[in-house]
């Protein structure tokens, strides 16, 4: 979740696996013929974007809705993590699939991609966040904040 989140959007988060982020993500790739239209379709499907991320993707992820600082907590992400993510949305539309994607915090010490088959026998992509993020705030009296780390 990007840095500053407020408690009650995490709560959600926690309690659904829901995100901003994976409401996007879910919108643009439920739509196949959008998907299959886009400009950079060929780089969606093909790429590897193990070693870095494209230059256009900040542009994408500004095109599905997503807020500044949604953008910039995904392009933090480790690039081999998301390209996980990349090749299952690949492989999904590929396959005439709509992938779906999940939020979760765990014990990690690092943000995971996990990649595995959804209830309705899609793939899912199940971005784990590190529970090393929390930090309890000294200002405003306890609120709990996710921060970068």
């Amino acid at each position: 979740m990007p840095a500053f989140t407020k408690l009650k959007t995490f709560v959600i988060a926690l309690k659904t696996g829901r995100t901003h982020i994976t409401d996007c993500l879910d919108d643009f790739f439920g739509d196949l013929v959008h998907v299959q239209g886009h400009a950079h379709l060929s780089d969606l499907v093909n790429g590897n974007w193990s070693a870095s991320l494209p230059v256009w993707l900040g542009q994408f992820l500004d095109e599905i809705d997503l807020t500044p600082a949604e953008v910039t907590h995904v392009l933090a992400w480790p690039p081999a993590e998301l390209e996980k993510a990349r090749a299952a949305a690949a492989a999904a539309v590929q396959a005439g699939q709509s992938p779906t994607f999940r939020w979760v915090l765990y014990d990690g010490a690092a943000p995971n991609s996990l990649v595995r088959t959804g209830a309705a026998g899609n793939p899912e992509v199940l971005f784990q966040s590190p529970g090393a993020s929390l930090r309890l705030t000294q200002l405003n009296y306890g609120e709990i904040y996710v921060e970068e780390v």
